[in-house]
Formats: structure tokens, C-alpha cells, sequence
């Protein structure tokens, strides 16, 4: 074999060498951009929408998707609480809200995990009432479930209180809520309660009888 030759052939050997050496390099480089892809879809993935079933309601869509119904309503300004249309499309809030949103819905309108101290119990009537999307209570928030009316010499205005023995279809029976409405007809040991739903709906809630703790 001609000097040539041998020289041609440690070439291609090398050459080969060096492929195999940086195939490993390469090959750590794709499967890097893979999986920088994979965790950028995975992230975009925690905000997405859902399409409206019959008889859904933004308080059960809250917790099917463990997000603060506050949350949800926020991202969805301009869809009617009180008014769901099955087929409609909302957004459901990302990852960050959910995790926000889920860290104040324990001091906020979601079940209390431990009774808090409180100055006075009530044994209260309660009805519900809605409203408008963008109402506002007396104190000019904008009403929500959590929202209460109440008579201010029974409950004083701005208190925090806890209901517990409510009973209606998508919401808790026991929750954390705020006294910053009123009404003329709430009057004494009653209560009216703001739920994000039809008038219709609402007027389902009848007369229930219920505990009022008002917290320290």
C-alpha cells in the first residue's frame, strides 16, 4: 500500500474518531432543546380555557380547577357570572394566579380549615340575592361570593365573619365571608347572602337557617 493510501486511510479513521467522540455532544445538545421545549409547553400549559358545561358555575368551575373563584371571575371580566352559556369558552387563570389565588383562599371565602376566635354567635336567617356583573356593595367593593348583607346594629359593618349550615348546589356550606352590605329589608338576626348566579337561581336558595360567628 502507497504511502498515499495508508495516509488517506488514518484520515478517514480519525475522522470517524472525531464523529463518534462528538456525537454524544450533539446528541446532549438536541435532547437540551427538547427538553427546554417539553418545560415550555409544560409551563404555558398551567393557563388554558374551558369550554361551559350545563350546570356548571364559576364557584364549581373554581374548584374542579382548585383556583379562588375571585381569581376566575378576574380573568373573565366581560362574561356574565349570573348568565354561563354552555358552549362558551372562559379563561382559567395560570399556574402563578392558581397558586396565589389558592394561598388567599384559605384566609378568604373558602371553607375555614380551623374555627377562628370569635366575639359574638348568631343564629341567623339567610337568603340569598345577586346582582348585576359589577355591582358594588354599600362600601363600594364589588360584590362576590363572600359578600353579606346584614342589619349593622346586629353585625357591624366591615366585619369578618364565618357562616357555617348553608345549603346550595356548586358553593360550601361552611366559608369565611365579609358583612359590607346592607339592605332595607335585612332587618335583626337575618342575612343576605351575594351568589354569582341568575336571579332564578337565587331565588332557589329560599330560607335557611344558619350559625354566624363574627370574628375577632
Amino acid at each position: 500500500m502507497s504511502f498515499a493510501s495508508k495516509r488517506n486511510l488514518a484520515a478517514m479513521a480519525l475522522g470517524a474518531t472525531m464523529i463518534a467522540n462528538m456525537s454524544p455532544a450533539l446528541a446532549s445538545t438536541s435532547t437540551v432543546k427538547h427538553n427546554q421545549q417539553r418545560v415550555h409547553a409544560t409551563a404555558s400549559s398551567h393557563s388554558g380555557r374551558y369550554v361551559i358545561k350545563p350546570g356548571d358555575t364559576f364557584w364549581k368551575i373554581s374548584q374542579r380547577f382548585h383556583v379562588s373563584l375571585n381569581a376566575l371571575l378576574k380573568a373573565n371580566p366581560h362574561v356574565k357570572a349570573t348568565r354561563l352559556i354552555p358552549g362558551h369558552t372562559i379563561v382559567i387563570p395560570n399556574q402563578a394566579t392558581h397558586q396565589t389565588a389558592s394561598h388567599k383562599a384559605t384566609q378568604g371565602v373558602h371553607m375555614a380549615a380551623m374555627m377562628p376566635a370569635y366575639t359574638k354567635e348568631i343564629n341567623a336567617v339567610a337568603t340569598a340575592y345577586t346582582g348585576a356583573q359589577g355591582a358594588v356593595d354599600c362600601l363600594g367593593n364589588k360584590v362576590h361570593f363572600g359578600t353579606v348583607a346584614v342589619d349593622p346594629k346586629v353585625i357591624p359593618l366591615g366585619s369578618t365573619i364565618r357562616i357555617e349550615g348553608m345549603s346550595f348546589p356548586g358553593f360550601p356550606s361552611t366559608f369565611i365571608a365579609h358583612a359590607t352590605d346592607e339592605g332595607g329589608a335585612i332587618k335583626g338576626n337575618r342575612i343576605d347572602i351575594f351568589l354569582p348566579v341568575s336571579n332564578s337561581q337565587a331565588m332557589r336558595f329560599g330560607v335557611q337557617h344558619v350559625k354566624v360567628y363574627v370574628l375577632k
